[in-house]
Order: structure tokens, then sequence, then C-alpha cells
């Protein structure tokens, strides 16, 4: 319900549990378990996992908590270009800019496709519905982005170009037929 979802953002954005530099740990920093040693100990002790930001992002838009969905979305972001460069990595360290062994966490695994899904469908608001023929848009926006365009969208029999203007709230959309 809202009211769930406004009390779990409540405890998200709390920086004493759960909104840490790189959120969502796996357990609230207040936890007596919570752990970020680079050790299997540390695996599901309070590592971040993208896949788990994708889904609270998702409940929170769901919910109608857009502002709260594109704080997460921000800092999900960051984490994967902490380095510079975008860094796809299987888990995250919560309180530092810096990657865990690939022995405990692997890069570019098939998660990590979960950052262009945010960027794409939620980010630039992108919501494509192939058998009803439409198009849905509500982007969060992302950090520094004003302008964007996606070219070679696959939708139905068709391949759609998009050329998204943030600061507009417009997008313009072109098919190849």
């Amino acid at each position: 319900t809202k009211k769930q979802a406004g009390t779990m953002a409540k405890f998200l954005f709390d920086p004493k549990q759960l909104w840490s530099a790189f959120p969502v740990p796996t357990l609230p920093l207040s936890d007596p378990c919570f752990n970020t040693s680079d050790t299997y100990a540390s695996y599901w002790n309070g590592r971040v996992w993208p896949p788990i930001n994708w889904c609270i992002i998702e409940g929170l838009c769901r919910a109608g908590l857009r502002t709260s969905a594109r704080r997460l979305l921000e800092r999900t972001l960051k984490m994967h270009v902490f380095t510079g460069h975008p860094w796809c990595m299987e888990n995250f360290h919560p309180l530092e800019a810096r990657r865990y062994a690939p022995t405990y966490s692997g890069f570019n695994q098939g998660w990590s496709a979960v950052c262009l899904d945010l960027i794409l469908r939620r980010g630039l608001g992108l919501q494509l519905n192939a058998p009803a023929g439409k198009l849905y848009w509500q982007p969060l926006g992302l950090p520094g982005v004003r302008e964007a365009s996606v070219r070679g969208v696959p939708f139905g029999g068709d391949t759609l170009d998009f050329l998204i203007d943030l600061r507009q709230s417009s997008v313009k959309v072109r098919g190849s037929k």
C-alpha cells in the first residue's frame, strides 16, 4: 500500500539504517551482523546488490513515490560510475567507493543489465508495450542529463529512434518504416 511504501521509504532514507553512501545494503547499518569486509562473510551481510535496488526503485515508482525513486536511482547510478567509468559489478561496497575482490564480486555479470533498464525505463522514461503498440513516457530524469537519444529499439515489426529532451519534457519518436 502507499502507507507501507511510505514507511519503507522513511527507513530507506535513514542514514543510520539503509541510506549509506552507496545504498541499499542487504542489512541495516545498525544491525550487529552488518559487515563490509572483503570476505564471503560479508556476501549478504551488508553488500549492495543492484537487482535489489532495481526492485526498490520499481516499488517506489509503482507506489507513486517518484521523488524517492529518483533519489535512489541517482545514488545507484553514481555507484556504477564511481571509478570514472561504467563499472557493473555483481555487488558493491555500501560505504566507500571501492571494489570488492573478483572472488566475491563478478564484473559485468548478467544482473548488471538492471542498470541499463533503470537508465532507459526509469531515468529516461521509455516504457514500451509492443503488443498494445504503446509507448509510456514518465522519466524520473538522470543526473546531469538534459537530452538523450536512443536508436534502433525493436518495437513490434519496426525499429524506433527516440530523441528525449528532459528540459522540455518531450520525446520524439521516429520509426524505420
